[in-house]
């Protein structure tokens, strides 16, 4: 029984480790409606970390300390970010009516009860820019504020980011603000996060707003009550297809209300792009606003050869076009030696510290002894691995090496996972490989690639080459010993194939205009020449333990 219950909590946990954290989608409930037990003047307690988007914005104003609200957001798919929104009137000191600076302001995310400066769970931020809107100017409109951090937030079950509107979406469901602000009109804020429903939602009202912020603001609230002193910067959610969507951010109170009836906020639907640009030209300029996907390269590949640059059983593939292909260095104590492997990402996002190889590459086949991180380092970004000075190209330091458990040195099980020390950043040069999904297999001409021996003879290419693999066979008996068929796959030609320094490097092929890895070069059977046929370690029988030994190497 004991068995059965570790597995359900394993498995429960690799669903999480491979999963991206999606916005909006808080690990714990949300209280959404209050009970008289726990009321608190005109807001209720929120169930602790149950809005895992709520940041304590602490501010160092010439008359003192201050604080807001504010948010974390996301603008590209991954596990972290480092990004907060909040309102530009909490970035101003009114007292001299400058902005802020940088090192005057800090994020707390992860909080519940503020007073609590040991509360396990959160933790301080220290922010590297604040961008403000160009166009407020300590009036009523524009009122938005971006904080680049010095440090990614990560995501876990106490910090995960809001999702924001589709543009001009209106929520026409109750919605809800929470803050840490005052409880009552008199003073006194509150020490943990309150929140309270708004479900009265206006937009445009000819009355009630000024004609000129009617496409920028909207107001909110109800008799209940509302935000206040201390709750600028924070949101206005709404529950959209059960996800928690961001529509507004606390600005001002617009006169003829009682404080604690209606809030005016700034509609962040429409902003939303010109936000996404701003960032952008001040982030990196074409990566920050999409996700670089696997197996897409940013330089078109040459799957077929012509005469002028075929170089014996292969050709050379045009630089960078192969951003998965990594030289893996290995020292051995005969001396330095060299495989093949690719990057590889399980988690979505922008980077990875995940490499695949062979495992025979792993073990010193003078002393039969698993090599140490210490002496295998992987270069990604690389074309000619003779040029150290080229630019293009880093060496990344091993962490540790994990083979698979089922590996002895013999034909099958040739996998091993290599834990980079720094993880690899994508741009260009750098691209993760797509894994198979099931079982599926390749039924198009795919390719070899490596800087392995370019001559029988056994010199290597400085150069990375590759080389279509149009024939592949499964489990064909007279080609692979019967143990072997469920793991290992042949592949080649006539015309050539891996050979030494290859090994652990990727047969991959083109699937929906995506690059695929199938095969990590193994070993050659016997029966076929040098270079021409090769097994492969079959990748699509591995990826749950690939999975399996990246969650347990991140739970140690």
């Amino acid at each position: 029984m004991m068995r059965f219950a570790f597995l359900v909590y394993c498995m429960n946990a690799l669903k999480l480790a491979s999963t991206q954290i999606r916005c909006g989608m808080p690990a714990y409930p949300i209280r959404e409606s209050d009970d008289n037990s726990n009321r608190i003047i005109k807001g209720w307690e929120v169930r602790p970390h149950s809005l895992p988007w709520q940041l304590y914005v602490l501010l160092g104003y010439e008359a003192g300390l201050a604080a807001c609200g504010g948010t974390i957001i996301q603008l590209n798919p991954g596990n972290s970010t480092n990004l907060a929104l909040t309102s530009a009137h909490c970035m101003v000191d009114q007292r001299t009516l400058k902005k802020l600076k940088p090192e005057n302001v800090t994020v707390i995310a992860g909080a519940h009860n503020i007073a609590f400066v040991t509360e396990e769970t959160h933790k301080k931020y220290n922010v590297k820019s604040i961008i403000i809107h160009q166009n407020f100017k300590n009036n009523d409109v524009h009122d938005i504020a971006l904080l680049i951090l010095h440090s990614p937030i990560l995501y876990s079950t106490k910090t995960r980011p809001i999702c924001l509107p589709v543009a001009d979406e209106i929520p026409e469901q109750k919605c809800w603000i929470a803050g840490w602000g005052y409880t009552r009109v008199t003073g006194g804020s509150s020490h943990v996060l309150l929140m309270i429903s708004t479900p009265m939602v206006f937009y445009s009202g000819p009355t009630l707003i000024a004609e000129n912020f009617r496409k920028y603001v909207f107001l909110a609230g109800s008799k209940d009550g509302g935000a206040y002193r201390g709750d600028s910067g924070g949101p206005l959610f709404c529950k959209m297809n059960n996800v928690y969507v961001q529509y507004g951010i606390v600005s001002h109170r617009p006169t003829g209300f009682p404080p604690d009836f209606k809030e005016c906020l700034e509609d962040i639907s429409y902003i939303q792009q010109a936000l996404y640009r701003r960032l952008c030209s001040q982030i990196s300029p074409q990566l920050a606003s999409t996700e670089i996907r696997c197996g897409m390269p940013a330089y078109p590949v040459r799957e077929s050869v012509d005469n002028l640059d075929r170089i014996i059983g292969g050709w050379e593939v045009r630089p960078h076009s192969l951003p998965w292909q990594l030289y893996v260095l290995l020292g051995y104590e005969a001396g330095l030696a060299a495989c093949g492997g690719t990057i590889i990402q399980l988690n979505p996002g922008n980077s990875t510290n995940l490499a695949l190889t062979s495992a025979h590459c792993m073990v010193d086949q003078s002393t039969l002894k698993k090599l140490k991180p210490e002496n295998v380092s992987v270069i990604a970004g690389a074309h000619n691995i003779a040029f150290v000075t080229e630019k293009t190209h880093k060496k990344y330091n091993v962490k540790s090496i994990i083979i698979h458990e089922n590996f002895k040195n013999g034909g099958v099980h040739d996998i091993a996972l290599l834990i980079l020390q720094s993880p690899i950043l994508y741009s260009t040069k750098t691209r993760p490989i797509c894994l198979p999904v099931g079982d599926e297999m390749p039924k198009k001409k795919c390719w070899v690639a490596g800087w392995g021996c370019a001559t029988i003879a056994g010199d290597s290419c400085p150069v990375l080459l590759m080389i279509s693999t149009p024939k592949i066979f499964y489990g064909n008996e007279t080609l692979i010993a019967e143990s072997f068929r469920k793991y290992v796959f042949l592949a080649g030609s006539e015309d050539g194939g891996p050979y030494r320094g290859d090994s652990g490097g990727p047969l991959f092929c083109k699937i929906n205009n995506v690059y695929v890895q199938y095969g990590i070069v193994s070993y050659r059977p016997s029966g076929f020449p040098p270079g021409s046929f090769s097994a492969y370690t079959r990748l699509s029988k591995y990826f749950n333990w690939l999975k399996i030994s990246a969650w347990k190497y991140d739970r140690d």
